[in-house]
């Protein structure tokens, strides 16, 4: 084989390459949409599940409903290990609640650190300072 016809040998291994690889992708992306072990009309209310992170002040976090449905299953993590807090179970839509951390708990770490809140499968992070406690 001369030059010519390795540089011809090459292209076509990329042009298979890329063929196959944007097969995959449509592919993925078809069974994504055509799978029905989940109902298309449960799908909306994954996205409207969202929320913020007011303040943080002390050991009291505000956070705010800012989706369409009402947020459950709130937890808060200080590097990996969950925190006891007292607050509401639930946040409606368009509304604030106060967490109150557990003192005893967030004073076992070093500042600064994350706070880390999940809800409903969403996360977010926030940066903290617990050092005056």
């Amino acid at each position: 084989m001369d030059d010519e016809e390795k540089k011809d040998a090459g292209v076509s291994y990329v042009s298979i390459a890329l063929v196959i690889l944007i097969s995959s992708i449509f592919s993925f992306v078809a069974f994504q949409l055509l799978d029905k072990d989940e109902p298309l009309q449960d799908s909306p209310r994954t996205y409207g599940i969202l929320f913020e992170i007011d303040n943080v002040n002390k050991n009291v976090v505000h956070i705010r409903n800012t989706g369409l449905y009402t947020i459950t299953e709130l937890k808060f993590y200080i590097e990996n290990t969950e925190i006891s807090y007292a607050g509401s179970d639930s946040i409606s839509p368009g509304k604030s609640e106060a967490f109150y951390l557990d003192e005893e708990q967030i004073r076992e770490f070093s500042y600064p650190n994350t706070l880390t809140v999940t809800a409903s499968g969403l996360m977010k992070v926030v940066e903290i300072d617990f050092s005056g406690l």
